[in-house]
């Protein structure tokens, strides 16, 4: 069964294997409010991985994994409680706006 773990725009969608090339990313962060300069981090029990096109992947290795919402160094800021990600690999997708002529990724 497909888990979907979702924290404001971001989602990560379980998969059954990463695809054959992936580079582990140097930062655990799946995304960065433009506005306010927040990010979307998961925890240290997680790998990040980047495919030849920059679709992101999360590799979580146990089932006490998490995503935060952070701002500055460790800040919590609030808006979005840690979400516990359960055990697995994930695809990362930021949810866009449609609008009539162009569509963008929101931003928060």
């Amino acid at each position: 069964m497909k888990a979907i773990v979702a924290q404001g725009d971001v989602l990560l969608i379980s998969i059954e294997r990463l695809p054959i090339k992936t580079e582990l990313k140097k930062d655990r962060i799946i995304a960065l409010g433009e506005s306010s300069g927040h990010r979307h981090e998961v925890s240290s029990g997680c790998d990040v991985l980047v495919d030849d096109i920059g679709t992101m992947y999360v590799q979580a290795k146990t089932a006490r994994e998490r995503i935060r919402h952070l701002l500055g160094k460790e800040t919590p800021t609030g808006e979005h409680d840690d979400i516990t990600l359960p055990e697995g690999l994930y695809r990362v997708e930021l949810q866009r706006e449609w609008r009539r002529k162009e569509i963008i990724r929101n931003a928060d």
